[in-house]
């Protein structure tokens, strides 16, 4: 149960939605305005302009990416915890 509470905490974390959202933006980098708005990445309550294809929104996306890849490890983690538990309880 903690466990399970403990996923779905992680996966309504704002920070972790909102990484998302942005990666969504950040990944649509071929088409549209030259300039996006997305939250800093350092700072979520704040908002940048990058150029599309441009280094910094590079340097933007992978930013987001590993601060995604924290959330994604802990989420494995709980998840190979609950099976393995799962496994021994009715395997």
């Amino acid at each position: 149960m903690q466990i399970e509470q403990e996923i779905k905490n992680i996966k309504t974390n704002t920070n972790y939605r909102q990484i998302l959202r942005n990666m969504k933006i950040m990944d649509r980098l071929t088409v549209g305005s030259r300039d996006i708005d997305v939250a800093s990445p350092d700072d979520m309550d704040k908002t940048i302009t990058v150029r599309r294809r441009s280094q910094e929104a590079k340097n933007v996306a992978k930013t987001y990416t590993l601060n995604l890849q924290k959330f994604s490890s802990r989420l494995q983690t709980l998840r190979n915890e609950k099976a393995s538990l799962e496994k021994k309880l009715f395997g």
